[in-house]
């Protein structure tokens, strides 16, 4: 699934310092939330362990590894929970169910930061 149409994802650092797998993606735009991944043809070079979503619109904050199911959420009003983070990782791959991982609602700017 593609970033929903007429959300625009850029690359803002793609990790070109020696024996890093980090890369900082940021999606803006007018657009309908929807589910979506973000791959190789996207940029995404390497096989994702962790992610950190941040709806900076919304204030609020998801942070996942491959390794479990639930991460560290933080709200608008900074409070921070273990929870189900909305994120799946994969080969060169990583999905973003947007009514957890965020949540990320229409028309929200988010940075999406990946750590292989």
């Amino acid at each position: 699934m593609p970033a929903p149409s007429g959300a625009a994802l850029t690359v803002l650092t793609d990790g070109q310092v020696a024996n890093s797998k980090h890369m900082l993606f940021r999606m803006a735009g007018t657009y309908t939330a929807a589910d979506f991944d973000i791959t190789y043809a996207d940029g995404l070079g390497f096989d994702p362990v962790a992610a950190r979503v941040c709806n900076v619109t919304d204030r609020t904050e998801t942070y996942g590894t491959s390794a479990d199911a639930d991460g560290l959420k933080t709200v608008a009003a900074g409070t921070r929970t273990n929870a189900a983070h909305g994120m799946t990782f994969g080969s060169r791959k990583l999905g973003v169910d947007v009514d957890v991982a965020g949540p990320i609602t229409d028309n929200d700017e988010v940075l999406i930061e990946v750590w292989g």
